[in-house]
């Protein structure tokens, strides 16, 4: 089954350009969080949800809490072009900066899909958890890095 993913950014060139990425999973685009946010009130669901932190109705924050409200706890990668991430590395949630390579997406894409991060201990209310080691934040695959979450200023 090809894992269904959700890109959620106000831009449309951006949130098509992610969607070309990603080409070979079901992925749709929303351009307003509020459409998304009642497509998942509506009863659909996304194995992964990549949202854009600042977005001018919903920030990204919002969104997934809006997913919450509505019973729906997804698997969600925030994406920002600013340096106002660290509370979100602090929270362990984790984020893609960017701009960044289709290659980088894929990976991080790839090893959320299989492998849940979201471990209890670890979770925050905002979203899953990243691990954080000497090199920065990271997705981790049976034990070996797979994919590393960039800080802003990296």
């Amino acid at each position: 089954m090809v894992a269904k993913i959700l890109v959620i950014d106000d831009q449309p060139a951006v949130a098509r350009a992610i969607a070309r990425m990603l080409r070979g999973y079901d992925t749709s685009t929303e351009t307003d969080p509020r459409r998304a946010v009642r497509r998942v009130a509506d009863g659909e669901r996304f194995d992964l949800v990549l949202c854009d932190l600042e977005m001018p109705e919903m920030s990204g924050r919002e969104v997934y809490d809006s997913f919450l409200r509505e019973k729906f706890d997804p698997m969600i990668l925030m994406m920002s072009g600013h340096d106002n991430v660290s509370s979100l590395f602090a929270a362990g949630c984790p984020v893609l900066v960017k701009p960044f390579e289709t290659s980088e997406l894929r990976e991080l894409v790839s090893a959320l899909l299989h492998v849940d991060v979201r471990a209890p201990s670890v979770s925050s209310s905002l979203c899953g958890s990243a691990s954080l080691d000497s090199m920065g934040p990271s997705i981790a695959h049976g034990g070996e890095r797979c994919g590393r979450i960039r800080r802003a200023d990296q």
